[in-house]
């Protein structure tokens, strides 16, 4: 092979162009290699691995039960106040009765202590006596003369008890009771009522 001599001056920029092509194939090759791992991890995003699918399954399970919880709570507290409420509704309009037959009392004819309570009013319009009785199917029975017995409470509210106390210096009748009544969900309630009347 025939030896070719270029000038001295050549050689310099000989050497400098060989050494840019050689920069410029070694850039091409990270150029691909790097194009070449960007696929793969974009088609690696484009899956979850089961580490992580089972992390948003968890996550999911906490967030579906502390709605769960918090949604039967919602729905305890609003039975419970629906109870409360018929309960206080019960009581209001067992006072109410009550009150009514000892306004304008005459005479007190059962002055014992205990769940019964015979009164006479100054009204000649009303039958006297008027009773009030405690019967043990937890139930208020409002009577007079004519002998017809009337439940008071309504059926789902029970009189846990009912008592009349007589009392002296001024006269007056006290009268307690509790009520009793279950919710929705079984849980039992009970509310305290009282009422003092005086004869005037």
């Amino acid at each position: 092979m025939k030896q070719i001599n270029y000038p001295s001056d050549v050689i310099p920029c000989l050497r400098q162009a060989g050494e840019c092509c050689a920069e410029k194939n070694l850039f091409k090759g990270s150029l691909d290699s790097s194009d070449s791992l960007g696929m793969t991890q974009a088609e690696r995003v484009q899956g979850f691995t089961l580490v992580e699918t089972l992390i948003y399954l968890a996550l999911f399970a906490i967030i579906i039960g502390g709605a769960l919880v918090t949604t039967y709570q919602i729905i305890q507290s609003s039975q419970a106040m629906e109870t409360k409420v018929a309960l206080q509704e019960e009581g209001d309009f067992l006072l109410g009765k009550i009150s009514w037959a000892l306004s304008g009392v005459k005479t007190i004819n059962s002055s014992t202590s205990g769940g019964k309570l015979s009164v006479a009013k100054y009204d000649s319009a009303t039958p006297n006596p008027l009773i009030y009785d405690y019967n043990p199917d937890s139930q208020i029975l409002f009577s007079n003369s004519t002998g017809n017995n009337l439940a008071l409470n309504n059926n789902e509210i029970k009189i846990v008890n009912l008592t009349f106390n007589h009392l002296f210096l001024p006269e007056g009748i006290e009268a307690k009771f509790t009520l009793s009544s279950l919710s929705e969900n079984g849980r039992s309630y009970t509310q305290d009522f009282s009422i003092t009347e005086y004869i005037k």
